[in-house]
Formats: C-alpha cells, structure tokens, sequence
C-alpha cells in the first residue's frame, strides 16, 4: 500500500526493484494506491478480510495509523517502508528506510504482537 503524497516517497524505479525483490524470494506483491484520507484502513481491511499474510504500508506514520487500524482484530501482519517525514513507528522498530531492507524485515523478522490505544481531547 502506496501513499504516493508521502514527502519521501521513494521513486518508482526503487519501488519497482523492491517489488521484483520480493518476487525473488517468493511472495507475491499485490500494490495498491491510497487517494484520499481514510483508503489505508479500508485496503487493509480488505486485506484482513481475503486472509491476506502482509501488509506492507510505504508512506508516513498517518497512513500506518490509518492501515493498523483496518487490521485491528485480524492475523494480518502489518510492516513499513518509511517514507513519511518523522517515521517515528519505523524509527521504534528498528526498521531501515531503503524499501529493500524494510521488505527484508518485514519477511524474515520476528512478528510482535502490539498494544493499540485511543487518546481524543476533552471537550469540557
């Protein structure tokens, strides 16, 4: 899942290398583009509802917010190539910002379950 508006978006030829990458060591690549706000979590979602394994996520944190929460409840495993500007998530897991390298740990790391909050400001 692309968020082509993401400020470091890598270039389509690097995007394509990763997709060929990825071909090589078995997995199939299905890529989608998000267009509005909202599109990451009903792609993941969709993906959570097709038993899809992965879902992998090239954007910035609003859009790995956005695709967690379509996947909340699934066994869809959720990862990240950072292409946003403060990468924060990507930065507290330890995953690199080249796409190859992030599709490495994505496939051959270590699948972590994770805790999800709500936090909503007080109107009163």
């Amino acid at each position: 899942m692309v968020n082509p508006i993401s400020p470091n978006l890598p270039s389509r030829r690097r995007l394509r290398e990763a997709a060929s990458w990825l071909h090589r060591q078995g997995w199939q690549a299905e890529w989608a583009f998000t267009r509005s706000p909202g599109d990451a979590t009903a792609m993941a979602a969709r993906a959570a509802h097709e038993e899809r394994s992965l879902v992998v996520v090239c954007g910035g944190d609003g859009t790995l917010n956005e695709a967690a929460n379509g996947l909340v409840g699934s066994k869809t495993a959720l990862s990240f190539i950072p292409a946003g500007t403060a990468n924060v998530w990507a930065k507290e897991a330890g995953i690199p910002r080249h796409p190859i390298a992030a599709l490495e740990v994505a496939i051959r790391g270590q699948a972590r379950r994770m805790d999800l909050g709500r936090a909503s400001e007080s109107s009163g």
